[in-house]
């Protein structure tokens, strides 16, 4: 039972993790289309 709440917690972290990244990414991209706008 405890491993397997432990596994399920790991899980989250690394979910968590890997949304922040595509969201951090979808934001830098997000300016960077801004910018060329812009720039056009």
């Amino acid at each position: 039972m405890t491993p397997f709440l432990y596994f399920r917690r790991e899980y989250i972290i690394v979910c968590i993790d890997v949304f922040f990244e595509i969201l951090f990414l979808l934001i830098l991209q997000l300016r960077f289309l801004s910018c060329c706008s812009l720039i056009i």
